[in-house]
C-alpha cells in the first residue's frame, strides 16, 4: 500500500518586482515553517523514501529545511516538470513512480497540491477532507495511502490520512 505526502512549498516572499517567480525565496515565516514540518516528520518517524520536487528555489529551500529535521532523508529530485504544472501532470508524474517505493513526498504550489489531493482523496475523515477543500496553506502537508501501486492511482481511490498545518503544530 504506497503512501503519499504532498507538501506545500512553505511562505515565499515576492522579492523585487523584476524577480522572476521560479526564483523566488521562502519568507522568514516561511523557513519557520517549514522548520515545524520538518520537527513533525521526525517526531512521527516518518521517512519518505523518494522526493520529487519543483525546481523552483523556494521548493527546494522548504525540503532542504524540512530534511535538516529528519534523520535520514531522501536524496531529492528536483524536476522543472513539477513547476506549476497543474494535477493532471502531477497525476501523470506519480503513475511513473517504481511500484516497489512505499512512501513518495512532492513538493510542490498550489494550486497543484491542493487539487490533486482532492482529486485522489476517496476515503477519510469528512472534516479533514473540507478543511482540505477550504484552506491548503503555506507548508500544509497531506498523508494520502493508496491499494495497488503507483500506476494504479486514480481519482478517489486514496484515504486521507492526516492534512498537517504549521499553525497547527505550534
Amino acid at each position: 500500500m504506497p503512501t503519499l505526502y504532498l507538501l506545500r512549498h512553505a511562505n515565499a516572499s515576492w522579492g523585487e518586482a523584476d524577480e522572476n517567480d521560479h526564483e523566488r525565496v521562502l519568507s522568514n515565516q516561511g523557513e519557520r515553517e517549514a522548520l515545524l514540518i520538518g520537527q513533525f516528520l521526525h517526531q512521527q518517524a516518518i521517512a519518505p523514501q523518494a522526493v520529487i520536487c519543483s525546481s523552483a528555489r523556494r521548493t527546494q529551500q522548504t525540503w532542504d529545511l524540512v530534511a535538516g529535521r529528519l534523520t535520514a532523508p531522501a536524496e531529492a529530485a528536483f524536476e522543472r516538470g513539477l513547476y506549476l504544472c497543474g494535477p493532471q501532470a502531477m497525476l501523470q508524474r506519480l503513475r511513473e513512480l517504481p511500484r516497489q517505493l512505499a512512501s513518495v513526498m512532492v513538493i510542490g504550489h498550489n494550486p497543484d497540491v491542493q487539487e490533486t489531493a482532492l482529486r485522489l482523496c476517496g476515503h477519510g475523515d469528512t472534516a479533514l477532507i473540507e478543511d482540505l477543500r477550504r484552506d491548503y496553506p503555506t507548508a500544509g502537508l497531506v498523508e494520502l495511502d493508496f491499494e495497488g501501486g503507483w500506476p494504479d492511482l486514480r481519482r478517489g481511490r486514496g484515504w486521507l490520512r492526516r492534512f498537517i498545518v504549521p499553525k497547527g503544530l505550534i
